[in-house]
C-alpha cells in the first residue's frame, strides 16, 4: 500500500504487520502532520458482528482525552477494510527505555503507565493486551499506551491466543491463558509483568512453548526482584507481588491504586520527602503530617490565575506565630515523623482565635535554616516562632517520643518558655495537644471552650484510614493535575470505607470533587450532586466542623456562583483556616466586582502566607484585570521565586509584562529563560507569543498536540482551535475548515453534555465562528454571556463579553465588536490595549477610525 492514499491520508510506509493487522506511517494531508494507520485483516473485517464492534469500541477509545493514551483520530474503512487512524508516536518500548535508564525513570514510566489504563478503565476500556512492546516512551519520557484497537474489537468474555506470541502469552494473567473471563484487574496483572521486566531485564514467567508458559503463569511464583536487581526496596517487591497474585480478588483493584502507591514511592525517594514519609508505617499514621490542609490547593484553583497588592498592609491584631519545622534527632528514616509532629500542632494552634499562624507553606521553607530568628521572623512578619527537637526512640518495648519545644520572642531573641515531654507513641495525638495548649498559655491566648474541643479532637480512630487521609491530603497540596485529584480522590474513598465516621475525610472528598468540577474535568450534575453529598455527611458526623462548612461553601460558590450562601458558609470555618477562607472570600468579592474589599481580604491571606506564592499568584491575578501591570508582574516574579516549578507563574508574568511594555521580544525572551525550569510547559505560550508576531508557521511547529496539552488547563479541543487561527491568519482555508471541524465536533458533544456550561458555549461560538458559520457562532456567545452575565460574575463575565466581540469581528459587523471592546477597556478585564494594537485577530478592525481611538486612549495608560 505504499504510496497509496487512503482519505486524506497518503501512507508513507510500514511500520509494523503480524496475524491482527498492519500498520502504516501516513501524512495527513489535511492537518499536515504524520500518522499511524492500523488495518484489521480482511478476515476479521468479514464478519458483521466483529466490524460493529470494533467501531464502537474505538469510537470510545477515541473519546479518551489522556496524555499516556495514543490519541484514535478517526475510524473508517477503505475498499471494505476497517483501518483506525491515530497519534503516530516515535520512541522506545518500555524495556528498551528501562535498559538504559535508572530506577527514578523507571519509577516515572510505571507512574505513567499506571494514570493512563486507570483512564481507560474509568471509560470502561480494557486493553487486554499490555506488553512492553505496546507502552511506547518518547525522547522527553512521555509514556504512550498504544494498540489499543487491536485488542478491544475482540472484546467478548474470552481472548483467544489465535495469532499471539508466546512472548505476548507472557504477559497474559492466569484467567486469561486459561480461556477465563478477564477485567481491568487482567492488565493489571500485564502491568505487573511490565513492571517486574523493567526492574529486572527479564519477565516473570518463561516456558518454551505455550503449555510450559500457561504453567508457569498459573503455578509459580516468580523470583524476588532482589536477584536480579540488588538496589531494589521491598516497597517495589510489594507492589509487583500484589500485581501478580494469581486470584484477581488478591491483586490491585484499580490502576488508580497502583498509582497512589507508586506516586508514595517516588515521594518517599526524593529530596522532597518532607510532605510524605519514605515509608507508610503504623507509627507514620500516628504522627500524621497535618489533618486539616483543605484549601492548599484552592489558591491556583481561582479564576484559573489571580489577584494582589502593595506590603502596606496594616498590622494585623493578633499575635503572630510562626511554628518552624521541629529538629529531627532520631535517623534520617524518621525525618517524616518530625515534620508531622510540626504540622500537627501548627493546625492546631491555627484554630484558636487569639492567634495568627503563619501557613505551613511559608514555615517549611526555613526547615534547617541557619538564618537568625530575628531575621526569619521579618521575612514571616511574626512577633514569635515556635521551634523544637523531636526523638523517636525505638529501643524498647514502648516506643518513646521526646519532644523538646521553645517559644522564641523574636524581637529580642529570649526564650518566652520551653519544655521537654516523654510519651509512649500511642498517646502522640494527646502529646500534641498538651505542646499546643502550653504554646497558647506562655502567650497569654485565653481558649473558648470549642477551641479547647478541637484542641483534643482525634480525626479517626483508625489509623489506616488516617493513613489514607493524609496521602490524599498531599495530592491536593499539588498544583492542579486531574491525576493528583483523581488519586486524591480514591484515597479518600478507601479511608471512608475502613472508617465510615471519618467526617475530615468526607469533607475533604467533597473539595476533591469541587476542585475537579470548578476546573472543568467534570461538569455533570452527578459531580456537583457529589460535592453537597459529601459536605452533608460530614456535617451530619460533626456540626461544628470548619472544613465540612468550608466544602459545602465550595458547593455554593463553584457549583452555582451562589455567593452569598458561599460566604456564609465559608465564615463558619474563617476563624479555623484564615488564611484559606480569607483568599477564598477575596475571590468571591472580585467575582461580585467589589474590588476594594477583595484586596482587603486577599491582603490579609498573603500576611498570614507570606511565603506562598499561591497567594501572590491571586494578588498578581486581580492587579492584571485590574490592568496595574507592573505592579502584577512584581507578585508573579514572588510566585515563581516561591513556587519555581509552577508554569503558570511564569505564564503569567509574561503576559503581565506584555500587558505592560506590549514589548513582544522581551516577552519571549522571558520565557525562554524560564522554559528550562518547566520543560516543555510553556511551549504553547511562546507559540502566541509567535502568532502575535504574525510567525505563523513558528506558532504551528511549537504548538503540537503533546506541547498544548502539558500547558496547564489546556486540552485537544484548545489544540485544534490553536490551529485553526492559524489557518484563519493565513487565509489557508483547508487548515482552518479541518481543525475548526474537528473542535466544532468535540465541543458540540460537551454542549449538550453540559448545557448549562457557559465556557462550552463560549468556546463553540469562536470556533464556529472561524469556521463562518456565523448566526450559529452568534446564538452560542449570547448563550455564554447570558448565563454567566457580568452582573453575576465580574471576571468570567467579562471573557463572554470578549466572546461577543470576537464573534462579532468575525462576522463583519464592526460597530458592534467595537461597542463591547470598548466597555471592556471600561471595566477590569483581561483585555489589554496592547492586545488590541498587536493580537492579528484584531485585523479587521484596523482600518475603523473607532478602533483606532480605542488604541490611542491606551497611550495615556502606558
Amino acid at each position: 500500500m505504499i504510496g497509496q492514499t487512503v482519505a486524506q491520508y497518503r501512507i508513507l510506509e510500514t511500520l509494523g504487520a503480524g496475524g491482527m493487522g498492519e500498520v502504516y506511517l501516513a501524512l495527513d494531508t489535511k492537518l499536515d502532520r504524520q500518522v499511524a494507520l492500523k488495518f484489521l485483516p480482511r478476515h476479521f473485517s468479514i464478519e458483521p458482528e466483529a466490524r460493529a464492534r470494533f467501531e464502537r469500541e474505538a469510537r470510545a477509545l477515541a473519546a479518551l482525552n489522556h496524555p499516556n493514551i495514543v490519541t484514535v483520530f478517526d475510524v473508517s474503512a477503505h475498499d471494505g477494510q476497517p483501518y483506525i487512524a491515530m497519534e503516530y508516536v516515535n520512541g522506545r518500548s518500555a524495556q528498551e527505555h528501562a535498559a538504559k535508564a535508572g530506577a527514578d525513570q523507571i519509577l516515572d514510566v510505571a507512574i505513567q503507565l499506571a494514570e493512563g489504563l486507570a483512564a481507560a478503565h474509568k471509560a470502561g476500556i480494557v486493553h487486554r493486551d499490555i506488553k512492553s512492546d505496546n507502552v511506547v516512551v518518547t525522547a522527553d519520557g512521555r509514556v504512550k499506551i498504544m494498540d489499543f484497537g487491536l485488542a478491544l474489537w475482540r472484546g467478548g468474555e474470552q481472548i483467544t491466543r489465535a495469532g499471539s506470541t508466546v512472548g505476548t502469552a507472557a504477559y497474559m494473567s492466569p484467567e486469561q491463558v486459561q480461556g477465563g473471563a478477564v477485567d481491568q484487574r487482567t492488565d493489571l496483572w500485564s502491568f505487573g509483568v511490565v513492571l517486574y521486566e523493567m526492574l529486572c531485564g527479564r519477565r516473570p514467567f518463561t516456558g518454551e512453548h505455550t503449555a510450559a508458559l500457561t504453567y508457569a503463569i498459573t503455578s509459580t511464583t516468580p523470583e524476588p526482584l532482589a536477584r536480579y536487581k540488588s538496589d531494589v526496596s521491598n516497597v517495589w517487591q510489594r507492589i509487583v507481588t500484589k500485581c501478580l497474585a494469581k486470584h484477581p480478588d488478591e491483586r490491585y483493584q484499580s490502576a488508580a491504586d497502583i498509582a497512589a502507591d507508586l506516586r508514595a514511592l517516588k515521594t518517599a525517594s526524593t529530596i522532597h520527602a518532607a510532605t510524605r514519609p519514605p515509608s507508610r508505617t503504623r507509627a507514620r499514621v500516628v504522627a500524621g503530617a497535618t489533618i486539616v490542609v483543605l484549601l492548599a490547593a484552592a489558591a491556583v484553583l481561582m479564576s484559573r490565575l489571580v489577584r494582589t497588592t502593595d506590603d502596606a498592609a496594616t498590622a494585623p491584631e493578633r499575635i503572630m506565630l510562626a511554628v518552624l519545622p521541629f529538629e529531627n534527632l532520631g535517623s534520617d528514616e524518621q525525618e517524616y515523623f518530625a515534620d508531622g509532629i510540626t504540622e500537627e500542632i501548627t493546625a492546631r494552634l491555627a484554630r484558636l482565635h487569639g492567634l495568627g499562624v503563619i501557613s505551613r507553606t511559608s514555615a517549611i521553607q526555613y526547615k534547617k535554616s541557619t538564618k537568625p530568628m530575628q531575621t526569619i521572623g521579618e521575612e514571616l512578619g511574626v512577633d514569635y516562632i515556635l521551634e523544637g527537637t523531636i526523638r523517636w526512640d525505638r529501643s524498647g518495648e514502648t516506643d518513646q517520643v521526646r519532644i523538646t519545644p521553645q517559644l522564641i520572642h523574636v524581637k529580642d531573641d529570649t526564650h518566652l518558655w520551653a519544655d521537654s515531654y516523654e510519651r509512649p507513641l500511642t498517646q502522640v495525638f494527646a502529646l500534641q495537644s498538651e505542646i499546643a495548649g502550653q504554646v497558647a498559655a506562655a502567650l497569654n491566648v485565653t481558649l473558648l471552650e470549642p477551641e479547647r474541643r478541637a484542641l483534643e479532637s482525634v480525626p479517626t480512630q483508625n489509623l489506616e484510614a488516617y493513613d489514607l487521609y493524609l496521602q490524599a491530603t498531599d495530592y491536593l497540596n499539588q498544583p492542579y493535575e486531574d491525576q493528583s485529584n483523581r488519586l486524591a480522590r480514591e484515597l479518600l474513598r478507601r479511608a471512608i470505607a475502613l472508617d465510615s465516621g471519618f467526617a475530615l475525610a468526607y469533607a475533604q472528598l467533597s473539595h476533591a470533587y469541587a476542585i475537579r468540577y470548578w476546573w472543568g474535568m467534570d461538569l455533570s450534575h452527578e459531580m456537583r450532586d457529589s460535592i453537597r453529598a459529601y459536605s452533608d455527611r460530614a456535617l451530619q458526623l460533626d456540626p461544628d466542623l470548619a472544613e465540612g462548612h468550608i466544602a459545602r461553601g465550595l458547593y455554593y460558590y463553584w457549583g452555582f456562583r451562589d455567593y452569598a450562601q458561599a460566604l456564609a458558609e465559608l465564615r463558619l470555618g474563617e476563624d479555623a483556616h484564615p488564611a484559606g477562607t480569607s483568599m477564598l472570600i477575596g475571590a468571591i468579592s472580585r467575582r461580585q466586582g467589589r474590588w476594594t474589599e477583595s484586596e482587603k481580604y486577599l491582603r490579609r491571606a498573603a500576611e498570614l502566607s507570606p511565603r506562598d506564592g499561591r497567594w501572590a499568584m491571586e494578588y498578581g491575578y486581580t492587579l492584571l484585570l485590574m490592568r496595574r501591570y507592573a505592579d502584577a508582574a512584581r507578585w508573579f516574579d514572588r510566585t515563581v521565586v516561591l513556587l519555581p516549578r509552577f508554569a503558570m507563574g511564569y505564564d503569567a508574568r509574561g503576559w503581565a509584562r506584555l500587558g505592560g511594555d506590549g514589548d513582544l521580544t522581551q516577552a519571549e525572551v522571558e520565557l525562554r529563560s524560564a522554559a528550562s525550569a518547566v520543560p516543555g510547559r510553556l511551549d504553547y505560550s511562546l507559540a502566541q507569543i509567535r502568532e502575535w508576531k504574525r510567525d505563523y508557521d513558528s506558532a504551528r511547529a511549537l504548538a503540537t498536540m503533546d506541547a498544548v496539552m502539558r500547558a496547564y488547563g489546556a486540552d485537544s479541543v484548545t489544540y485544534y482551535m490553536f490551529q485553526a487561527r492559524l489557518g484563519m491568519h493565513q487565509q489557508r482555508d483547508s487548515l482552518r475548515l479541518a481543525y475548526a471541524d474537528s473542535a466544532i465536533t468535540l465541543l458540540q458533544r460537551r454542549v449538550a453534555q453540559y448545557p448549562d456550561n457557559a465556557e462550552q458555549h463560549a468556546r463553540l461560538a469562536y470556533t464556529l465562528g472561524m469556521r463562518g458559520r456565523h448566526d450559529e457562532a452568534l446564538a452560542a456567545a449570547q448563550r455564554a454571556a447570558e448565563l454567566v452575565p457580568l452582573s453575576r460574575d465580574a471576571v468570567d463575565g467579562s471573557g463572554y463579553v470578549r466572546t461577543l466581540a470576537e464573534v462579532y469581528t468575525m462576522m463583519g459587523e464592526h460597530d458592534r465588536a467595537i461597542d463591547l471592546l470598548d466597555e471592556l477597556l471600561s471595566i477590569p478585564s483581561l483585555l489589554s490595549f496592547h492586545d488590541l494594537r498587536l493580537n492579528p485577530f484584531w485585523d479587521p478592525l484596523r482600518d475603523d477610525p473607532r478602533f483606532q481611538a480605542l488604541i490611542d486612549r491606551g497611550h495615556v495608560v502606558f
